[in-house]
């Protein structure tokens, strides 16, 4: 007996059957690739089929919630059809010059069979068209705003590497600097350690070479302290506009010859 096959349709009612007697009449997403890899069929397909799936899925819920909204909508506008239009029956009612509420009735009318007609016998073919173009659309927006936050935080994964390059430079150079002024300043301190040294060296030769030329003026001032009863010459220069007797002073030399040339005479 050679091998049974079956047909696209059968095999679908068999999984389909399958799939509902188990519990909850689900299968998961990993049991229903492992089930098609042992029959033969690659997960890619698989993968692809269940987008399709998914696909088909919201555009069907996608077409069964805009009909509900155009059934709210044509439901609200039918009742705001048949409010308006009793009032107007009433008006005309209570009011002579013949009958005319049949006029606005029959334009509103007309315009509310089409809606109904619309709403009630919509076209399969043409909402899930568009229902598939609106997902599109959103999908594609989807994908660029994906793409619009990932270059978003690909440019903020950039400025931070640049701000931590930028950082980790200016540390380096500031780095570099504080080595440069600290060996500046440790070779001005050796500098100025050997100018103050030289300075002071300077300072003790200047006291001490004070020392003896003030040791030195002191002891020739006292060889040159005159005798006790000699009269020291003093400055005999009269201040200006002063008038000063003839009555110079003599050292004492001048005078003892003075005197023994006197007695010579006498």
């Amino acid at each position: 007996m050679g091998e049974r096959r079956y047909t696209d349709d059968q095999a679908k009612e068999i999984l389909r059957r399958a799939i509902g007697s188990e519990e909850g009449g689900a299968i998961a997403h990993d049991d229903l690739i492992a089930a098609a890899e042992e029959v033969g069929i690659s997960r890619e397909a698989v993968e692809e089929a269940v987008a399709e799936v998914e696909v088909k899925g919201e555009v069907t819920r996608m077409v069964l919630r805009r009909r509900t909204r155009q059934r709210r909508r044509f439901w609200r506008s039918f009742g705001f059809f048949l409010v308006v239009n009793a009032f107007l029956f009433g008006i005309d009612y209570l009011t002579a010059g013949g009958p005319w509420f049949h006029w606005p009735l029959l334009g509103w009318g007309l315009v509310t069979a089409l809606s109904a007609l619309k709403v009630f016998f919509p076209d399969d073919e043409r909402d899930h068209r568009e229902a598939a173009k609106a997902l599109s659309r959103r999908k594609a927006q989807e994908e660029r705003e994906k793409r619009k936050r990932e270059r978003k935080r690909k440019n903020r994964d950039l400025e931070d590497v640049i701000e931590d390059g930028v950082e980790m430079f200016l540390g380096a150079i500031a780095g570099g600097v504080k080595a440069a002024i600290d060996t500046s300043t440790a070779a001005a301190g050796t500098d100025n350690s050997e100018f103050q040294r030289y300075v002071d060296e300077r300072r003790s030769g200047d006291r001490s070479d004070r020392g003896a030329r003030n040791s030195r003026g002191g002891r020739r001032r006292k060889d040159s302290t005159p005798p006790t009863g000699t009269r020291r010459r003093r400055d005999s220069t009269p201040p200006t506009g002063v008038r000063v007797e003839s009555a110079d002073v003599e050292e004492p030399e001048e005078v003892e010859t003075e005197g023994r040339s006197r007695r010579k005479r006498r």
